[in-house]
């Protein structure tokens, strides 16, 4: 899951490496931010079908 997170952050040129794509996507799934934005994207569908 990391590694397809931290490529998935190269490729959106939010990291230049995937080595800091994969710490950033541990950060983030460390910090409860991957959940919550998890759980906003589950609201949206739901809300907007």
């Amino acid at each position: 899951m990391l590694l397809n997170a931290g490529a998935a952050l190269v490729a959106a040129d939010m990291a230049d490496s995937i080595k800091t794509g994969i710490a950033l996507a541990e950060a983030s799934i460390d910090t409860g931010k991957a959940f919550q934005k998890l759980e906003d994207l589950v609201r949206f569908t739901q809300e907007n079908g």
